[in-house]
């Protein structure tokens, strides 16, 4: 597991996965707006915040209005990007909720075509949208050539790949999953790149671990996810290394 932090060092980059918490917490929300935890971690430490990646599932019932409220919780000079979950555009290519995706203004993302890749603070990020159904690697690998100069590469996306990991999502009917042996995808990117695919399908539940990771033929794996308990997390990155940070602590 990543090392755990007490505090954010500045020039970070936050990654949260599921923001809008817990089914029931949402609920008690009125499917307005992220976990109100994200809010206070956000207020605490924005001065060292840079950038903020939500690896999907942020609003369980998006709308614009929605959309325009979320992006009203942070101030303008933070980055925001989202790899969009099943919640926040719908399960196939033409949902109403990607419709309603597409015309929000994501300011730092706005008519980008998913993936896409971006550099923040000299660290190579891809943002992908795994919700697609015809869905391709395809395009990542394409991407990362281009990064081939950076010695971290970092794949944000909401469903997990590893079929080993799983059990430790919130979805288990991912027909995107692998197994292990079928992950021979390290000779697709830069033999000198440290990969790492973080996942935000994680932790909407009690029972499920507040992050787990595997390394599977030397590409490492990383789930994440809030779910209003007392133990979420969140990940920084910060000059190349990913840590742990207890949201309420």
């Amino acid at each position: 597991l990543p090392k755990k932090i007490e505090s954010v060092p500045s020039n970070s980059i936050i990654i949260i996965g599921h923001a809008y918490g817990s089914h029931e917490g949402s609920e008690l929300r009125g499917n307005n707006t992220i976990s109100p935890s994200i809010k206070n971690f956000y207020e605490l430490n924005k001065e060292n915040i840079d950038a903020i990646i939500f690896s999907g599932d942020v609003l369980k019932q998006p709308s614009l209005k929605k959309w325009n409220f979320f992006y009203s919780t942070f101030d303008k000079k933070i980055k925001i990007f989202i790899a969009p979950g099943n919640h926040d555009v719908g399960e196939n290519n033409n949902s109403a909720f990607r419709n309603i995706f597409k015309i929000a203004n994501h300011k730092d993302q706005f008519q980008k075509d998913f993936p896409f890749s971006v550099i923040l603070n000299n660290q190579a990020f891809i943002i992908d949208d795994s919700n697609m159904s015809n869905y391709s690697l395809n395009k990542i690998f394409s991407l990362s050539a281009e990064l081939k100069e950076f010695k971290s590469i970092f794949i944000i996306r909401h469903h997990i790949l590893a079929k080993s990991l799983g059990s430790f999502g919130n979805s288990r009917d991912n027909s995107q999953m692998l197994k292990d042996n079928e992950l021979k995808i390290k000779s697709k990117f830069s033999l000198n790149q440290n990969v790492t695919f973080i996942y935000g399908d994680g932790g909407a539940f009690k029972r499920l671990p507040r992050v787990a990771c595997k390394k599977i033929n030397n590409i490492n794996h990383l789930v994440n996810g809030i779910g209003d308990t007392e133990n979420d997390i969140v990940l920084v990155i910060n000059n190349q290394d990913i840590f742990i940070k207890y949201l309420n602590k």
